[in-house]
């Protein structure tokens, strides 16, 4: 049987949210409160399987993290304190660098950000997209400015590596907004 190599960095994908947005090309599914809870024992299940098929030859720590969506600040908090006591049990974590959530600016509160530095999250990837709500509502997107700038307000209290997803060329963008836009990110 052939045996892979210890990963050193691992990708998760929680392919649950609220609504679809039009550009998105993901695996996502929107209505899934039935589906949260079996996905994940499975995932678990499924990351407990595929470590026991490496070659312990090649044992390494993971470096990296990422969870991915979707919508990974979705995820219960519950369900993803299991999710890490799965990774940990299946892999070298000692030397973690970097772990990643992607979050939508409607989803902060300080429950899950104090929940996920508490798990060993200490990076967020904020899908802002662009600052009109005009134009996030024509993407079907649910947040608002005032969530960016509310989300933005509490992120730095708990993480100082947070990186901001923008998408240039949306339908509708004229050059003052996108410039704007970036102005205040910065």
């Amino acid at each position: 049987m052939f045996k892979s190599t210890y990963p050193e960095h691992i990708y998760i994908h929680w392919p649950f949210c609220t609504s679809k947005c039009v550009y998105c090309d993901f695996i996502s599914f929107q209505d899934h409160a039935g589906f949260e809870t079996d996905y994940h024992k499975a995932l678990c299940s499924e990351i407990s399987v595929w470590a026991s098929t490496l070659d312990a030859t090649t044992t390494k720590p993971v470096l990296t993290i990422f969870i991915g969506g979707g919508t990974p600040s979705l995820y219960p908090l519950p369900l993803m304190a299991d999710l890490f006591s799965t990774l940990r049990s299946s892999f070298d974590c000692s030397q973690l660098k970097e772990v990643t959530i992607e979050c939508n600016p409607s989803d902060i509160t300080e429950e899950r950000l104090d929940a996920w530095v508490s798990l060993g999250i200490n990076r967020i990837s904020m899908g802002v997209q662009i600052l009109d709500d005009r134009i996030l509502e024509l993407l079907n997107r649910k947040q608002r400015i005032r969530d960016v700038e509310k989300a933005l307000s509490m992120i730095p209290k708990y993480f100082s590596n947070i990186s901001i997803d923008l998408i240039l060329g949306l339908p509708g963008v004229t050059k003052d907004t996108w410039f704007s836009t970036i102005e205040t990110v910065l």
